[in-house]
């Protein structure tokens, strides 16, 4: 699989991406080779051109990502990248009324 992930996103998914984690995934896939020597199967974030963590699970790797405060890195299983696929749900904001002047002293609920 030679191909960029971000690539397959429909466009208006994939303006959301940063430039920074976009250049993190450019570079993954530039050093793809050498790190199936020596990764394969690991899971691995790519931040400022190079790997920042390995781990045994893409759990293990988010989490310390998450608590280097990585955000743009690009978290992928080495040689196995087309193993994991995920499902984005759109969610959608869903507006109502409310009168303001209304209130149920009695018992501190709200009906809808």
């Amino acid at each position: 699989m030679g191909t960029h992930k971000s690539e397959q996103l429909p466009e208006r998914l994939r303006q959301l991406l940063t430039e920074a984690y976009l250049a993190n995934e450019k570079v993954y896939w530039q050093q793809r080779e050498q790190l199936v020597q020596r990764l394969a199967n690991k899971w691995v974030a790519v931040h400022n051109g190079q790997v920042v963590t390995v781990g045994e699970d893409m759990a293990t790797v988010m989490d310390e990502v998450g608590k280097r405060g990585l955000c743009d890195a690009y978290i992928e299983k080495v040689g196995a990248e087309s193993d994991t696929v995920f499902t984005i749900r759109q969610q959608r904001e869903i507006g109502f009324a409310y009168d303001s002047a209304y209130s149920d002293k009695g018992t501190g609920y709200f009906f809808l």
